[in-house]
């Protein structure tokens, strides 16, 4: 649910099932229940209860002593901390789940410690070490066949493009990974995604199209969950705003921003991908 766009709901029923499984003293299910709760969490900018969810999930594996629930859960607390702005850690938590992860010769979890530890180089400007781990974390992904990861380590590589100022690189990644949020009817990854692509806008001087882009995001429920490491994606989106703004006349602008309201998703998601 959190991933269609309901975290709130998600949020509600993952709470209602730890409960549950916290009479039947049901550890793995607690586990996973956790597990659900940190997404939650996380799409809803809640920190506090996703590092709860977290330690919780770490306290676990380590009572059932099994490598796999511990390597997801130092991943998801990795995540955490890097949410919290303390890299060094979410990194010391990444790598010592990557080491789990190559022992256990687990691919599923990889793909996330991977996108996190090249997150982790992104903020510490190592783009190509980020481009290194997105890459490998697509190759994992096609390999197993599994289109959200895929989609996910696609648009992580978009990003690192757009930093490298290779946009043409950058678009085909966001177009391809916004096919895969679509198809999956990812709401939240949908609108997202509008944001990757009103950021493009900017870099190709396209000021005016991000706009409006921008406009029809904050009119998208799912603008109220979080993107990673910046709080809820409207906010990020006002903060864009706010910064074309200054280069637009007035008139213009509150025009664009009405225009932009007044936009269908489905239809700018068509656009878009046919711009590919």
């Amino acid at each position: 649910m959190a991933w269609l766009g309901l975290a709130e709901e998600g949020d509600i029923l993952a709470k209602e099932g730890k409960k549950i499984l916290a009479r039947l003293n049901d550890l793995p299910g607690l586990f996973f229940a956790n597990h659900s709760l940190t997404l939650t969490a996380y799409y809803l900018d809640d920190i506090m209860e996703e590092q709860e969810a977290a330690e919780n999930m770490l306290q676990i594996a380590r009572e059932l002593d099994d490598q796999w629930f511990l390597a997801l859960a130092l991943t998801l607390s990795g995540l955490v901390y890097f949410r919290r702005k303390d890299s060094k850690k979410a990194k010391e938590l990444a790598e010592e789940s990557l080491r789990l992860i190559d022992a256990i010769q687990d691919q599923i979890i990889a793909v996330i410690t991977l996108n996190t530890l090249g997150h982790i180089a992104i903020a510490s400007e190592e783009l190509t070490t980020a481009e290194g781990y997105f890459q490998r974390c697509l190759n994992i992904s096609e390999a197993l066949g599994f289109p959200w990861a895929f989609g996910n380590a696609t648009k992580y590589l978009g990003q690192v493009a757009l930093l490298k100022g290779e946009l043409a690189e950058a678009e085909t990644y966001f177009l391809h990974s916004l096919k895969i949020a679509d198809d999956l009817g990812l709401d939240r990854d949908i609108v997202n995604h509008l944001f990757e692509f009103a950021r493009l806008r900017e870099a190709q001087d396209r000021a005016a199209d991000a706009v409006l882009l921008l406009a029809l995001l904050m009119e998208q429920p799912a603008s109220r969950q979080a993107r990673l490491g910046e709080g809820p994606i409207r906010d990020s989106a006002q903060g864009l705003l706010d910064e074309l703004e200054a280069g637009i006349p007035a008139e213009s602008y509150i025009g664009l921003l009405e225009q932009g309201r007044q936009l269908e998703l489905d239809e700018m998601l068509a656009e878009l991908r046919m711009e590919r």
